[in-house]
């Protein structure tokens, strides 16, 4: 992931700052764990238009100061997943941009603080729902709060509102609430953690907060 951050500046395309952070996996795995079957995947929407959509492949497009984007990676290690995302800008960000990010922020805080064994899955995606909603951006946030990983990336039980099955210690979900504004941009960090007796424990340590994801060159 930071490989990628690193990656990012005007004029780069969103396959590039992909192939950064590949290219970073494959080698530091290559010393961590040898002999062993190591895959990695990224993509990296820029732009209002694209990076309101959640799931796309990265294109060719060049980034342009000012821009949005959401990176997204993963990196599997003898078919165990990972995933980190990122909501970064470009150089600068207009004030709504920070207000709808800080959004965001409060919103997957809210779920963490949350988790722990025992609790109802739909909670979790409640408190971080609630912060979105508090906040006006409701209508613009169109999935759930996040899903089990492991040998598949989006595997069952989810962080969604009808999710009844309680929270056991040692499960694995991504935290990511995320939301997708029209002109605006799309607004989502996610974050692996471990489910614990009294809260979770997040295994991608990659820094979450404005100043870090406002990349200059």
């Amino acid at each position: 992931m930071q490989a990628s951050l690193s990656a990012i500046r005007p004029g780069a395309s969103e396959l590039e700052v992909d192939d950064a952070g590949r290219t970073a996996v494959l080698r530091e795995a290559a010393k961590r764990y040898p002999n062993s079957v190591v895959h990695t995947q990224s993509i990296t929407p820029s732009g209002v238009a694209r990076s309101i959509m959640p799931h796309v492949f990265s294109t060719t497009r060049k980034l342009e100061r000012g821009d949005v984007l959401i990176h997204t990676h993963h990196a599997v290690v003898h078919g165990y997943i990972a995933e980190c995302e990122r909501t970064c800008f470009v150089e600068e960000a207009t004030e709504r941009q920070k207000e709808a990010f800080a959004v965001m922020l409060r919103a997957q805080q809210a779920a963490l603080e949350t988790i722990k064994a025992g609790v109802p899955m739909r909670e979790v995606d409640r408190a971080a729902r609630a912060v979105i909603q508090a906040a006006g951006y409701g209508e613009y946030a169109i999935h759930r709060t996040g899903h089990s990983i492991g040998l598949d990336i989006h595997e069952p039980p989810f962080f969604r509102f009808d999710e009844e099955a309680l929270l056991q210690e040692g499960m694995v979900f991504t935290v990511e609430p995320g939301f997708y504004v029209p002109e605006l941009g799309g607004f989502r960090h996610s974050d692996t953690v471990i489910v614990t007796r009294d809260g979770c424990e997040p295994i991608t340590h990659v820094p979450r907060d404005l100043v870090s994801m406002i990349r200059r060159a």
